[in-house]
């Protein structure tokens, strides 16, 4: 049996596996070790254990655990929901307003979380019953906090950003710097969609009573809000864009910056704290195992010829490279149906950088692209997790048919976005080699 098939046989292998709904980490590592045992017999095993091993060795890993322990510190300090009231009493009587509200301090909680559930859980229990008080359509009102939410991949500091940057062997400041633009556009186009719905269908998003809007004396106030989530972004994403840090110290910078915050607030409690931690751990476990299999299957599956393989059925693709990159992001947006999107980094992540790097792509631009991709994933059925964290948080008579239909108009922004970035691909790289420069 030649070797792309037997390749051929683990991608199949895999897709079985997943369908039985294992978790994903133990799917490819008895994956990898059969496979190996078949192929190379026992020793092969201790190749496995030194990938892993090497997976595990990467400094950049120290800043998954810190910048999640930064998100869920901020979420338990009530950060985002000081920065939705400010955000709110300034754009509540815009027709849509608290719709545009919403995506703006969703993008604004991405820049200092990093992970899509804080927000998600974030904006669901504080910004869906305010506009469902105000008469709000369902479709809009979680079609927003859907569609904010899940920028949280793209703009810094991105959890998912640092694991596809350790797979595919890509810069992560350059994918900050780069996600950063392509995050403030994407919501933009939120905004901009939300802002001509609103203006066409007069019902969908009433603007708020004047009875009800604040004076400018109060305006004014509430932006005192925005000044500690304002010096925490500017901290953690000052030091990595500036040189004065990697990735990784600014993640120590974050937690730092994040319990100051919530000791100036004075709302973070021993249990909150603890409670935090013990999150933390929990979402950095299941990453490292993830990383620990997918090591484990990816040099299984390039040592039986998966190079070969991804090669061979990559030649045919019509239309050049432009064809790869659009089955890679397709590929992509498939598995986001089905899988949880760090799990998606981890099997497809270091099988295409070298694909991608082979046809003269640049590989931080389809890392952003990728990204895109993956965000997309958090809007479609059946997987969907933001809709599933949302449904979690949500009154009872919200169903997933509602969330189905709200999440569907916010996937073709993302979709029309992905098109942009592909046509010109200017309008997301020209900030990382400003920055290469400044340095």
């Amino acid at each position: 049996m030649s070797r792309p098939v037997i390749a051929g046989l683990m991608v199949v292998a895999l897709f079985l596996g997943l369908a039985t709904g294992l978790p994903v980490a133990f799917v490819l590592g008895s994956i990898a070790v059969c496979f190996s045992l078949a192929l190379w017999g026992p020793a092969s095993l201790y190749a496995l254990v030194a990938s892993g091993l090497s997976v595990l060795n990467n400094y950049v890993l120290l800043a998954i655990p810190l910048f999640i322990l930064m998100a869920m510190i901020l979420f338990r300090s009530g950060i985002a929901e000081d920065m939705y009231d400010a955000v709110h009493k300034w754009s509540g009587p815009v027709r849509g307003g608290l719709a545009m509200a919403t995506v703006l301090v969703c993008t604004l909680f991405a820049a200092v979380s990093g992970i899509l559930t804080g927000v998600v859980v974030s904006m669901g229990l504080i910004a869906l019953p305010s506009m469902f008080k105000r008469n709000y359509r369902k479709d809009m009102a979680l079609g927003s906090i859907l569609g904010g939410s899940t920028l949280g991949p793209l703009i810094p500091p991105s959890v998912p950003a640092i694991v596809y940057g350790i797979m595919a062997g890509t810069s992560i400041g350059g994918l900050f710097a780069g996600g950063l633009i392509t995050g403030c556009i994407i919501s933009f186009l939120f905004i901009v969609y939300i802002g001509v719905r609103s203006y066409i269908q007069k019902d969908l998003c009433p603007a708020l009573p004047k009875e009800e809007r604040p004076a400018l004396r109060e305006k004014l106030y509430s932006l005192r809000h925005l000044i500690l989530p304002g010096l925490l972004i500017a901290g953690v994403l000052g030091a990595i864009f500036t040189g004065a840090a990697t990735p990784t110290e600014a993640s120590g910078i974050g937690v730092l910056g994040a319990l100051i915050c919530a000791g100036i607030r004075r709302r973070l409690t021993i249990e909150d704290l603890k409670e935090s931690i013990i999150r933390c751990l929990s979402l950095t476990s299941m990453i490292i195992w993830l990383l620990i299999g997918a090591s484990a299957y990816n040099s299984t599956f390039l040592g039986a010829g998966g190079m070969q393989l991804m090669k061979s059925l990559l030649s045919v693709v019509p239309g050049g490279p432009t064809g790869v990159v659009i089955v890679c992001i397709l590929i992509v947006f498939i598995l986001g149906m089905l899988m949880d999107q760090t799990a998606i980094i981890i099997i497809t992540a270091s099988l295409f950088a070298p694909i991608i790097t082979s046809l003269g792509i640049d590989k931080l631009w389809f890392g952003i692209i990728y990204l895109v991709a993956l965000m997309l994933g958090n809007l479609t059925p059946p997987f969907g997790w933001a809709m599933f964290i949302l449904k979690g948080v949500a009154p009872p008579d919200v169903t997933l048919s509602d969330l189905y239909r709200a999440a569907f108009p916010f996937a073709v922004v993302d979709t029309f976005a992905i098109a942009l970035f592909i046509a010109f691909p200017w309008m997301i790289m020209w900030f990382p080699p400003l920055l290469a420069k400044i340095h």
